[in-house]
């Protein structure tokens, strides 16, 4: 998001949801503190996981959850991911937004990051599918042409939880997640249970940028779908920005 003190990018965030009416849209980098939260909505409730005044600049994660469903937030306590608890496709999910640091100390941050994000899927997962979006600053060889620690992390949590990388996948249309003039990467992903990946519909990155917000990442979109009758299809999104 890179920073949401700005009136204007809350507007135009109200207006994607009036027009696509996701079941979740979370947000990383809010750099909201403490108490800080977005103009209300009355069609959303708002969960955060707001940095604290004199901590590390930057970071903040939110999600906007539709108050026709039923998603609920989980473990609270949580620092630089939110937990939200609820039903993708008719099946029970766990849902994480996540933010991994770049910088000093980035290495030893992330790698508790990583650990806490598997014990949290081991403890709170149990008969759910998995979700977990955001901004990981991680490099992965497949995609971007190499890997660094963080992405190492990734892929070895990945391989521990059977996850699958949903960047790298026929289902992705899309491939750079950041930039910044000629530099282009990919540093934000979506990563899934099988089963959930099963029930993915699509998986689209704004490359050209027009629904990002102005931010140098490129929001992610996650579309599933289930059949309610014959001929039709009840679509679900989740999306990250």
């Amino acid at each position: 998001m890179q920073g949401g003190r700005n009136r204007l990018k809350w507007e135009e965030i109200e207006e994607q949801l009036r027009e696509e009416r996701p079941m979740v849209y979370g947000f990383v980098e809010t750099h909201l503190r403490d108490m800080e939260q977005p103009p209300n909505n009355p069609d959303y409730a708002w969960e955060y996981c707001n940095r604290t005044e004199g901590s590390k600049m930057g970071g903040g994660i939110g999600a906007f959850i539709h108050k026709s469903t039923d998603w609920q937030r989980v473990k609270q306590e949580c620092k630089e991911h939110l937990w939200l608890k609820g039903k993708v496709a008719g099946q029970m999910t766990l849902l994480g937004f996540v933010y991994l640091w770049t910088g000093a100390k980035a290495r030893e941050e992330n790698q508790a990051m990583v650990e806490c994000i598997s014990k949290d899927i081991q403890e709170l997962g149990g008969e759910c599918e998995i979700i977990i979006l955001g901004d990981m600053n991680a490099h992965i060889e497949d995609i971007d042409g190499y890997t660094d620690p963080t992405g190492k992390m990734i892929m070895d949590m990945c391989e521990r939880l059977d996850l699958i990388i949903c960047n790298s996948t026929e289902k992705c249309e899309g491939q750079i997640t950041w930039e910044v003039g000629r530099l282009q990467s990919t540093i934000d992903y979506a990563l899934m249970s099988h089963r959930m990946y099963e029930k993915l519909r699509g998986m689209y990155l704004d490359e050209g940028g027009s629904r990002s917000l102005g931010s140098d990442h490129k929001r992610i979109k996650l579309s599933f779908g289930r059949a309610v009758k014959v001929g039709r299809r009840q679509d679900e999104q989740l999306q990250e920005r």
